[in-house]
C-alpha cells in the first residue's frame, strides 16, 4: 500500500493594515519543480508570469470582492485581472515564505523515547 502525500491549505496572513480582513487560502503543496520555476521567474523579474498559474494551481479560496460587492473569483484570470498588484504581491510572497518556513510543530518529542512525568501539584503538609 503506498503512501498518499497531504495536501494541507493555509490561510495566509498580511502584515499590511491595507489588506485587514482579507482572507486568502491556498494549498500547500505544489511540485518542487513548479515551485523552482515560479522562484526563477520572480528572480529574474518575470513574476508577472507566476500569478496566473498560481492562481489556477495554490488559489483555493478568498473573500475579495469587487466595487459592487460581487464576489471575485478565486482564479488565476481574476487574479491577475482584478487584483492590484500590491496585494498580488503580498500573497505570492506570504504564500511562498509560509511553505518555505513552516511553522514549529506543537510539541517537541523526549530525545530519549520516554514520556516525562506527570506534573505534579504542590502540597502543603499542616
Amino acid at each position: 500500500m503506498g503512501y498518499k502525500l497531504p495536501n494541507h491549505t493555509i490561510v495566509l496572513k498580511f502584515d499590511d493594515t491595507s489588506y485587514e480582513g482579507a482572507e486568502v487560502e491556498t494549498i500547500v503543496a505544489v511540485p518542487i519543480g513548479k515551485f523552482i520555476e515560479w522562484s526563477d521567474l520572480i528572480d529574474n523579474g518575470k513574476a508577472l508570469h507566476v500569478f496566473e498559474p498560481f492562481g489556477n494551481t495554490v488559489l483555493k479560496s478568498w473573500n475579495l470582492e469587487d466595487d459592487k460587492g460581487n464576489p471575485i473569483p478565486a482564479n488565476g484570470k481574476s487574479l491577475v485581472e482584478k487584483v492590484d498588484p500590491t496585494f498580488a504581491g503580498l500573497m505570492l510572497t506570504a504564500w511562498m515564505e509560509a511553505i518555505q518556513n513552516p511553522p514549529a510543530p506543537l510539541y517537541e518529542k523526549s530525545s530519549n523515547g520516554r514520556r516525562s512525568a506527570e506534573p505534579s501539584m504542590p502540597m502543603e503538609v499542616l
